[in-house]
């Protein structure tokens, strides 16, 4: 663009900005009016010398010209001026473009078909021009590293992907084998008396297969996941009524469900939220004791969020113990899971499965006296 403005003020010139390599060689940047074989044949031309030195004299801080480059007495030219004349130029006029420490980044070359020297007016054009060239050049190293960084990530990502998708298959596929063939046996009459052993083969097989679940959906929680938009009441009634009932059958507690209306409209993943529900569920019913009670509320809070409250009056959490309980590889209390079972990542997978679709979980408790989690679910 800055050379095109350069040749709209005089279209006979031909125009150049190279830059400087580490090894200290001629790169094109961009050029007007050159061929492609003196562009080519000048790229990865060695400058020798000190940068400032008499022998490459283009590098020092002043605009240099030569009026006639066939007999010039600097190196470079002399470098350059079989190939300028072979194209047809004879006179060369450069200027550094250096940056705000000095430091020479890139020069700009203008050329013309006849021996000559620059006047005043040109001069001054050629003197402004370099700084602008300085920042347009800048600009672009700062994009091409912008865009060397997100490369880098997107690969990291990928990478990151493809081991999380082999750890889970990896690691679910003798799991389920175990469980499977523990059914299997368990079917059979002619393993009745091993029923027990058997059956605690298969649950433990179960319990392992959560937690890998929970740690690969914590590794897994930076990918981004599709949003959909869903009632959050029928969401309930049809995707965690069910499973709620299941955990009350295995583990009784007294559930109440309050609903504020009859429809909430929230725009979020189905799968995320259900996974969620879950793990925070089974917080509830395993750290309540028998005669515990659970409420469930679904209420819609503004025209922002929506929110699921699960409150329990369990064992509850002290300040510190809510600090890192949505911490990855943060136990609250190693002690509530050595008595209650599991690794403790429940509320630390369901906060990451939250924030992939812009939720928030939100923990409120008291130790001794329960815990209350609310879900905030964006509306639609």
């Amino acid at each position: 663009m800055i050379l095109d403005q350069l040749l709209a003020v005089d279209p006979s010139m031909a125009l150049s900005v190279f830059e400087i390599d580490q090894q200290r060689c001629l790169r094109h940047l961009t050029a007007r009016n050159l061929t492609s074989k003196y562009i080519n044949a000048i790229d990865s031309m060695e400058i020798s010398g000190n940068i400032d030195g008499s022998e490459t004299t283009a590098f020092t801080n002043r605009l240099i010209f030569a009026e006639d480059i066939a007999s010039h007495p600097n190196s470079l030219y002399r470098k350059l001026s079989k190939l300028a004349l072979a194209e047809g130029l004879a006179s060369c006029w450069s200027h550094t473009v250096r940056d705000d420490h000095g430091n020479v980044i890139a020069i700009l070359v203008i050329y013309y078909s006849e021996s000559r020297a620059p006047s005043k007016h040109e001069l001054a054009i050629i003197n402004a021009v370099a700084p602008v060239i300085m920042i347009a050049h800048k600009a672009q190293l700062s994009r091409a590293a912008l865009i060397k960084e997100r490369n880098k990530a997107e690969a990291l990502a990928e990478s990151r992907r493809l081991f999380i998708a082999n750890l889970n298959h990896e690691l679910r596929t003798p799991l389920n084998h175990i469980i499977g063939f523990s059914e299997l046996l368990l079917s059979n009459p002619k393993y009745k008396t091993d029923e027990w052993s058997i059956e605690a083969i298969k649950s433990a097989g179960k319990d392992l297969l959560a937690k890998v679940e929970k740690a690969i959906e914590i590794a897994a929680s930076h990918e981004s996941i599709p949003k959909e938009k869903f009632d959050l009441v029928r969401f309930w009634h049809s995707d965690i009524h069910d499973h709620l009932q299941n955990l009350l059958d295995q583990t009784p507690r007294d559930v109440s469900i309050i609903y504020t209306t009859k429809h909430i409209p929230v725009l979020f993943s189905k799968t995320n939220l259900k996974q969620a529900v879950l793990y925070i569920l089974d917080n509830a019913i395993k750290y309540t004791e028998t005669e515990g009670k659970i409420f469930i509320k679904i209420e819609r809070v503004n025209q922002k969020w929506a929110i699921i409250s699960i409150a329990d009056n369990g064992v509850g959490m002290s300040e510190k113990m809510i600090k890192s309980a949505t911490k990855a590889f943060e136990v609250a209390d190693p002690s509530y899971t050595r008595k209650h079972g599991g690794l403790g990542l429940g509320l630390t997978a369901a906060d990451k499965l939250l924030q992939q679709s812009l939720g928030k979980l939100e923990i409120q408790s008291t130790l001794g006296k329960g815990t209350n989690v609310k879900i905030w679910i964006p509306m639609a």
